[in-house]
């Protein structure tokens, strides 16, 4: 499915800031460590913020910890 999801990268990426900002921890994190690393430069980008949110602003829970861990790994894999 992963491949699937990239090569329709401009078909999903409007889509990715609203599961950013939802509650599908899983969806969130599957993203940030798979999909959004090997977005465009344009696209990683447009969700830096969302993911600077992720990394910034989690209560720490077991489930929100893994997040920021992820959207730490994700921000250094899209080069920021």
């Amino acid at each position: 499915l992963v491949p699937l999801l990239k090569e329709r990268e401009d078909i999903i990426f409007p889509y990715m800031s609203d599961i950013l900002r939802g509650d599908d921890f899983m969806w969130k994190y599957w993203i940030m460590d798979l999909i959004i690393p090997d977005f465009s430069i344009e696209h990683k980008n447009a969700l830096k913020n969302d993911i600077l949110v992720l990394i910034n602003d989690y209560d720490i829970y077991e489930d929100t910890e893994s997040i920021r861990e992820i959207a730490k790994e994700c921000y250094k894999n899209c080069g920021f």
